[in-house]
């Protein structure tokens, strides 16, 4: 039986716009216009999703080279697209130090900690906000904002456990006017604000946009345009035969993904769509929309350590502007936190079977990691006190002497490289 390389990847829905648009506006534009509000969407590109029903061969489904097939594991978020911006709108900003992000023209926001499990991903990522050593206490969906058109204001009501405070008043569940300019503080769910450390702060404005900064807005007309963002998974290469029923490979890919099988799993054909193709010529049918990959990078520096047994678990330290040093260690138990870590391995060993239980007495720290602002550099060496051997690659590391880290390097917390509690691998971004 003839077998094929196919390109697959697993992605997790996000927003799905609808628009009525002139059949004449060409897929360039309507990618462009999207980058203004989507800072996430990773290319200026899109392209053409058709259906490939789990119940048919890969002979018969038609793909040509450069094709690849996306599986879908989350429902979208419908929206509308966008109005543009005209000077005078009132645009909502979050801002700390050298940080931003803005509404970008949107007129809703979910905000809340971005997370490739949950099916909804926010607006607003409070990652790049909050220290890492809070992150845990944030909400995935922890605020919305609307802006109401009549009153030509801004209002926020809290969605998730966090506890948040708009100055000095607690947001609940009854939307609260915004003001020009205040500042949002975070808490744990059990902390009192009145009396507690916040988490995070955030400084948010409300600013009319200026002259020059609105956006031409994209021809109305009589062609129903879909548009659905998703955030992709490692891609694959698959070797299958020509025989292997679709429903086979999105069962395959899930197994590989460690990812749960759902019935309403939708697996389509991408095709890339010629930026000057315009709309009313794509012969889109059924079922069939423009689909664009978005991104949940950090707006600065941030490595990012993902446990190689549990693709999902990863473990984020993010930079600063300044130098900087973050503790890498293991609670004792379940319900023994230890606020001082930045990174917990305490989900990381036990999946694997260990017992932190087993190490009575003896230090939770490990290792100690730095950034180097000047640089941009990230590095490791065990911590003073640690009881677990540390090896970068194949290097044991000293509590002396830092390693370099680089994309790829793996970590492996235990004994020896083969005899390990923990093992992670090695991501590096920039903003």
């Amino acid at each position: 039986m003839p077998t094929r390389k196919l390109a697959a990847v697993m992605a997790q829905a996000s927003q799905h716009y609808r628009a009525q648009l002139n059949p004449q506006v060409r897929v360039g534009e309507v990618a462009r216009y999207l980058a203004q509000y989507e800072a996430r969407i990773e290319s200026s590109t899109l392209e053409i999703a058709r259906p490939a029903p789990v119940g048919q061969r890969l002979q018969d489904v038609d793909m040509q080279p450069g094709d690849r097939l996306v599986v879908f594991t989350g429902t979208p978020r419908p929206a509308d697209l966008p109005a543009p911006l005209r000077p005078g709108d009132k645009m909502l900003k979050f801002r700390l130090g050298d940080q931003e992000a803005s509404s970008r023209g949107k007129k809703a926001l979910l905000v809340g900690k971005a997370d490739e499990s949950q099916d909804n991903i926010p607006d607003i990522d409070l990652r790049p906000f909050i220290p890492p050593r809070g992150l845990e206490f944030i909400s995935r969906n922890c605020l919305t904002f609307t802006f109401d058109e009549r009153a030509r204001a801004w209002a926020a009501l809290k969605t998730g456990q966090t506890r948040v405070t708009l100055d000095d008043l607690e947001l609940g569940a009854t939307p609260v006017a915004l003001n020009d300019e205040q500042r949002l503080r975070f808490y744990r769910a059990n902390d009192d604000p009145a009396g507690g450390q916040p988490i995070g702060e955030i400084r948010l404005t409300v600013e009319p946009v200026a002259v020059g900064e609105g956006q031409a807005a994209l021809p109305g007309g009589a062609f129903p345009l879909e548009v659905r963002l998703g955030l992709e998974k490692e891609a694959q290469l698959l070797k299958a035969s020509d025989n292997i029923r679709v429903g086979q490979i999105v069962s395959s890919l899930a197994v590989h993904n460690r990812a749960p099988l759902h019935a309403d799993m939708q697996a389509y054909v991408l095709r890339l769509a010629s930026p000057d193709a315009r709309l009313g010529a794509l012969g889109l049918g059924a079922g069939e929309f423009l689909y664009g990959a978005v991104s949940l990078r950090y707006a600065r520096d941030a490595l990012l350590l993902r446990d190689v047994h549990e693709r999902n678990r990863a473990y984020v330290l993010a930079a600063g502007v300044n130098d900087d040093e973050q503790v890498i260690g293991c609670r004792p138990g379940a319900d023994s936190p230890i606020t001082s870590l930045d990174i917990d391995l305490y989900d990381a060993i036990t999946a694997q079977g260990h017992d932190p239980r087993a190490f009575p007495g003896l230090s939770p720290y490990y290792a100690r990691v730095r950034y180097q602002a000047a640089e941009g550099s990230w590095s490791i060496r065990l911590e003073e006190r640690a009881h677990v051997p540390l090896f970068v690659n194949h290097a044991r590391a000293g509590s002396r002497g830092w390693l370099r880290l680089t994309a790829g390097d793996v970590l492996s917390f235990g004994p020896s490289v083969a005899h390990y509690y923990a093992r992670l691998v090695v991501e590096v971004t920039k903003g």
